[in-house]
């Protein structure tokens, strides 16, 4: 299985985060400002390993949504 991780309405700090773990992984990486300087960022595709490791780096189930290919 593949995995994209999307956030939304993260800091910039947290989509520095975020960023630099995909890189270091090499997992894609894309973000887009929000109206209030915040970031919605999205990382994939990666394995359920990789998945696991960036939804711990931004702890918030409000903010971070995963979605699987079937």
């Amino acid at each position: 299985m593949m995995y994209v991780v999307m956030y939304a309405d993260i800091t910039s700090a947290q989509a520095w985060i975020v960023y630099s773990k995909c890189k270091q992984l090499g997992i894609g990486y894309y973000s887009e400002y929000t109206h209030n300087y915040n970031q919605n960022a999205v990382c994939g595709p990666m394995t359920a390993g990789d998945k696991d490791t960036l939804v711990k780096l931004i702890n918030d189930q409000t903010k971070t949504t995963v979605l699987k290919e079937v």
